[in-house]
């Protein structure tokens, strides 16, 4: 039980460090700096690679576990599993627009700018929301027969940028976030 939300937990900081990246590039963006588009489309890749395919699926099992649940933590669940389809969505669609850019298109820079913000704000919010009502109801709540099934019917994959082993596409994206975490470090007196 603990592990499967405490890996929940993992990916969220994770995702939260990748939305650092993007606001950097955001900022450099609004100011009319030198955007790395790459980082932004890793970050989405990522995303849509492992928070699509993994983290997003083995969520909708813990909801569906709590679906069972007629008050307000199962009118809650399933709002959240609908999210997932509207962020999936929202992130295929800033990624077109990065795509186009990157080949050369000419895309009016609020409109991106607008796309980046609604993607921050919808996934914070999200995010806020299962941890703070969806995570520790799925404590309280499951019990060993439920982690059971969702341990079994979830796909288990490796995480492609915050593992040991990085893969390639991902690894200009890690270089970024360890420099971020040097820079955040204060220097010793």
């Amino acid at each position: 039980m603990a592990t499967i939300v405490e890996e929940l937990d993992r990916d969220h900081r994770n995702l939260r460090a990748l939305f650092q990246v993007l606001e950097r590039q955001l900022s450099l963006l609004r100011a009319g700096g030198d955007v790395d588009f790459t980082l932004i489309e890793a970050v989405l890749d990522y995303c849509q690679s492992y928070g699509d395919r993994c983290h997003h699926p083995t969520e909708d099992l813990v909801y569906a576990a709590l679906e069972r649940d007629s008050g307000t933590i199962g009118d809650l669940s399933r709002d959240l599993h609908t999210e997932h389809r509207s962020l999936a969505e929202l992130t295929t669609t800033f990624r077109e627009m990065l795509e186009d850019v990157l080949g050369g298109g000419v895309l009016p820079r609020d409109r991106l700018i607008l796309v980046a913000e609604r993607f921050l704000a919808d996934y914070r919010n999200h995010m806020h929301l299962e941890e703070q009502f969806l995570f520790p109801a799925a404590r309280r709540l499951l019990g060993n027969a439920d982690w059971d099934r969702i341990a079994e019917q979830s796909e288990r994959i490796s995480d492609p940028l915050f593992s040991e082993q990085v893969e390639t596409r991902f690894e200009a994206l890690r270089e970024y976030i360890r420099g971020m975490d040097r820079a955040s470090v204060p220097p010793e007196s």
